[in-house]
């Protein structure tokens, strides 16, 4: 299981921030940074943030670069990232949670955002 830390909006491909209404609102999650180790991944498969959330919650990963889920952390005002994979921990027990690795995109500075 996880200690949420913040909340997330989620958008599947396709969807426009601003014109369309998030998939998932509110999305009680924990964020941590994880460039280190997502920056030694291979050319398709990079990240910078790890996002931990339920194992009900339907975030997807879409597989195509040019049509990637984003997900923005607070909330659609929020900074935005890209969802790279998504995978389940701790499958087939109570405590089953998926580890949704993300791509931070470009933050306009200055910023009291992530």
């Amino acid at each position: 299981m996880f200690i949420p830390n913040t909340t997330c909006d989620y958008f599947e491909a396709g969807k426009v921030v601003g014109v369309d209404v998030p998939d998932i609102a509110g999305l009680v999650c924990h964020l941590d940074g994880d460039f280190k180790n997502g920056n030694a991944g291979t050319d398709k498969l990079r990240w910078t943030h790890l996002l931990l959330i339920d194992l009900n919650a339907l975030v997807i990963y879409t597989g195509s670069a040019e049509t990637y889920s984003r997900v923005y952390i607070p909330d659609e005002s929020g900074t935005e990232f890209e969802v790279i994979f998504v995978e389940v921990l701790n499958r087939r027990t109570a405590n089953a949670y998926k580890r949704v690795y993300l791509e931070r995109k470009a933050v306009l500075w200055p910023t009291e955002e992530l």
